[in-house]
């Protein structure tokens, strides 16, 4: 299937990222972020199913194009996804919208900035449709701030993924 290896990959790895920052943060709510992470880019898969089953095999959208579509549309797709599935209304909330902004007096503020930084960490890792961050951008992003996410949480987030990963492959 177009690109579902990667985009599994991805949302794995940034449940592991999200499974270890819980940990550095003292998280109470570690199996709703974990899940929240790993479903996190659902509407991406939703969009990519979608869109296969409208066109003809002759039509089909060139890859570049199929990313751009997913990229517009993956979080109203997701929310419709956890809507669809009864998933709890914070996860479809936050697959909803975890590339915007944060209010402040947002009650998901805390699901949303580890949603994001995972998802981020999962990209630094490679593994992500994205260009890896290049230096520490990642530490300077606003779910990072919000997190209070030091260079050594990081590092140590990081550092875990690739193993993690390789153990899930086997």
């Amino acid at each position: 299937p177009l690109l579902a290896q990667p985009l599994w990959e991805h949302s794995l790895a940034a449940a592991y990222a999200v499974r270890h920052l819980c940990e550095a943060l003292r998280f109470r709510h570690r199996h709703l972020a974990f899940a929240t992470a790993l479903l996190h880019d659902a509407g991406c898969r939703a969009v990519r199913l979608t869109l296969a089953a409208a066109a003809k095999p002759e039509q089909a959208l060139p890859v570049p194009i199929l990313r751009q579509l997913c990229a517009r549309l993956h979080e109203e797709a997701g929310l419709l996804v956890a809507q669809r599935w009864g998933l709890p209304d914070s996860v479809a909330q936050v697959m909803g919208n975890h590339h915007g902004e944060i209010a402040a007096d947002d009650r998901l503020a805390g699901l949303k900035a580890l949603t994001q930084m995972a998802d981020q960490c999962a990209v630094r890792c490679g593994h992500g449709e994205e260009e890896k961050p290049i230096g520490d951008v990642l530490l300077h992003c606003p779910a990072a701030k919000r997190l209070g996410i030091h260079e050594q949480n990081a590092e140590q987030v990081l550092s875990a993924i690739p193993s993690l990963m390789l153990r899930a492959s086997t």
